[in-house]
């Protein structure tokens, strides 16, 4: 899980599929 935590900084495309921000990913699509 590091290196998803690593690219979430320098991708947020990333974050999309993170669990935690799963409603972020909501308000996106």
């Amino acid at each position: 899980m590091t290196n998803l935590l690593r690219a979430n900084q320098r991708d947020h495309s990333v974050i999309i599929i993170l669990p935690q921000d799963h409603k972020l990913s909501s308000h996106v699509a």
